[in-house]
């Protein structure tokens, strides 16, 4: 049975599959569906992927979405593609994770919001949002900057490699949508990025921190310590594949939704950083609806992640991020969380699997959740003071 790829050309992330399987000369056959009409959210398709999101691939009774780790899963399931897409060598493939990684919460983020407020939304039927179109074209710069001058610093190809690897086709094919917004093209990149006369970018073949991403670091450490039990980061390819899926699918969905609302609740308000009752509405939006998908899919098998009876990296790093969820209020906590049986037994089980270190790990948060109640109480006890003055 040939794969078969669900995808709108339109999408970089489906682009990004398509040219990576016509490169390696892979049979597939091309499924289209159209955003703009909707026909990702059909029951057929839903089936698939239940995320309602491009592209998706289905190999054989195997399906799989997120667009890197349909990537990574294609490198290492078809014989014939060449090694340097995804090199066997551990140390180039972390670094390949890293920027992969990294694309999803800048480059992606920045690219996304602009175009999504500035041009899609408009052929939606939406008004123009010119301050979430600022924020986009922000972030956008700085990931621009960070591809000059960091990731494109060594190399003809993303971290220094002469030969392009996924990373590459990945955030091309995102930079190839800037064409859509006409005279800020490739071709006038330059001037957005600090009105530099010669971009790196123009001559790439394919076109906060200088680190590894969490995600990276997890898969990094599994494969380079003998001592770590296969459980953690299976080697089986399907298996990995949908670690890789969660993995991508938490940088997107949950990491947002979770830092966003506790910042804007929390974090920002004892810094003095004003935040607006939509921005935060828009956060628990997001958050209510990952636990959701997590509560009804990724936990529907299983006591773990993607129907496993054993914890792997995704539900370390997942159930950490749940976990940041403790600074809120005990009212906010209660009422977002209480709903969700599931995760709540699975971050206990995840808990249990990790006794004693999880508690150990998570002390100092809990501190900073007493001084953070304490200091909120305070804040409190002043306002109505002059409330009453």
């Amino acid at each position: 049975m040939a794969l078969k790829v669900y995808v709108d050309r339109m999408s970089p992330p489906s682009r990004a599959v398509l040219l990576f399987c016509k490169v390696n000369g892979i049979e597939f056959e091309e499924i289209l569906l159209d955003i703009l009409k909707n026909k990702h959210t059909t029951p057929e398709y839903k089936e698939i992927n239940p995320m309602c999101q491009l592209p998706a691939i289905v190999d054989g009774e195997f399906k799989l979405f997120e667009s890197h780790a349909i990537l990574i899963y294609l490198s290492c399931a078809f014989p014939g593609v060449a090694s340097h897409w995804y090199p066997s060598d551990l140390f180039k493939r972390s670094k390949l994770h890293s920027v992969l990684d990294w694309h999803h919460t800048n480059l992606r983020l920045g690219s996304g919001g602009l175009l999504l407020n500035s041009i899609v939304g408009q052929i939606k039927g939406n008004p123009p949002n010119v301050e979430a179109a600022k924020e986009g074209e922000k972030l956008l710069v700085k990931s621009l900057t960070k591809l000059e001058n960091f990731w494109l610093k060594d190399g003809q190809f993303l971290v220094g490699s002469s030969q392009p690897s996924i990373a590459d086709i990945s955030l091309v094919c995102e930079i190839m949508q800037l064409e859509c917004l006409g005279k800020l093209s490739l071709r006038s990149l330059s001037a957005i990025c600090e009105g530099k006369n010669k971009l790196k970018l123009q001559n790439w073949s394919l076109l906060e921190c200088i680190s590894p991403e969490a995600h990276a670091i997890l898969i990094y450490i599994c494969c380079a310590f003998p001592g770590v039990a296969s459980h953690w980061y299976p080697g089986d390819v399907s298996k990995r594949a949908k670690i890789h899926s969660v993995l991508d699918w938490h940088h997107t969905n949950l990491r947002p939704g979770s830092a966003g609302f506790v910042f804007n609740t929390i974090l920002g308000p004892l810094r003095g950083i004003p935040s607006s009752p939509e921005t935060i509405k828009e956060n628990e939006k997001m958050l209510l609806r990952s636990l959701s998908k997590l509560e009804n899919f990724w936990l529907k098998d299983g006591r773990f992640l993607v129907g496993s009876s054993q914890p792997s990296i995704a539900d370390i790093s997942l159930v950490c991020e749940i976990m940041q969820l403790e600074l809120l209020t005990e009212k906010d906590h209660d009422r977002i969380l209480s709903p969700y049986k599931k995760v709540l037994q699975w971050v206990e089980d995840t808990k249990s699997a990790t006794a004693p270190h999880f508690d150990e790990v998570h002390r100092l948060l809990f501190r900073a959740q007493k001084k953070f109640h304490e200091q909120m109480a305070a804040q409190s006890g002043k306002s109505e003071l002059k409330s009453k003055l």
